[in-house]
């Protein structure tokens, strides 16, 4: 069969040769296509394939893709009102657009921002301003959800990149790499963070001797630890609670 084969790709070759010689053709780049002959794969059911490269990253690191009107208070205090921007989570920089051009903003400068978008208003606060654990106050911004008197809901956006599975000797598997942004939420009170991951019984254990009436209250209110706005509502009645005594 390999005889055969190498037989056949000396006739075409020959021809070609020819070919060219008879048309004024470069034959050196049609023997260096040919040449890519070593890059095709044979996988187990006998097939021969070329494989392709994989896709490049994708998906964004930008905690809202729009450049979307931002109300800016600076770490002097100063503020800034209505900026074009958008926040690079991976690099902790504003990008702002001033219909004449781009510039930046690094995140070190900015004390907290807000923003509209469709699901409300959002409001941010630079994680240097809070007592957080040290491996948590890496630089960025947490979403305050929450600011009750007595106790506060943080969001924090970081991301992380799904790879590409993809096999290019089979030429199987996803191609694509994916950058995700997650967002893990805390409950702030007493100067200390509690992570909130799940509505499990040791997880309520973070709510102390009020773990018993928040059970009740997530069951009564059907409510999902993944939905902000139901974290936000029970953090209300947390704080009722607790400001009653």
């Amino acid at each position: 069969m390999k005889f055969q084969l190498s037989f056949v790709l000396l006739l075409l070759l020959c021809r070609i040769d020819l070919f060219c010689q008879e048309n004024d053709i470069d034959l050196n780049r049609i023997r260096t296509t040919l040449s890519r002959a070593s890059a095709v794969t044979t996988i187990p059911n006998g097939m021969r394939t070329i494989p392709l490269k994989a896709a490049e990253l994708e998906g964004s690191f930008y905690l809202h893709e729009e450049f979307t009107p931002v109300d800016f208070v600076l770490m002097e205090n100063d503020s800034i009102k209505g900026l074009l921007a958008r926040y690079n989570v991976k690099t902790n920089i504003f990008i702002i657009d001033t219909r004449k051009q781009f510039g930046s903003l690094r995140g070190g400068l900015v004390r907290e921002f807000h923003y509209k978008d469709k699901t409300g208003e959002k409001h941010f606060v630079n994680t240097a301003n809070y007592p957080f654990n040290p491996l948590l106050s890496t630089p960025g911004f947490y979403n305050l959800l929450f600011d009750g008197s007595r106790a506060k809901l943080f969001g924090r956006t970081t991301h992380d990149i799904v790879p590409s599975n993809y096999n290019i000797a089979l030429d199987v598997g996803e191609r694509k790499s994916y950058i995700r942004l997650k967002t893990d939420y805390y409950l702030f009170e007493n100067g200390n963070y509690k992570e909130l991951k799940k509505f499990s019984n040791k997880q309520l254990e973070i709510f102390g001797e009020q773990k018993d009436k928040i059970k009740k209250y997530i069951k009564a209110e059907l409510l999902n630890y993944r939905n902000e706005r139901d974290l936000v509502k029970l953090m209300k009645y947390y704080e009722k609670l607790v400001s009653e005594g």
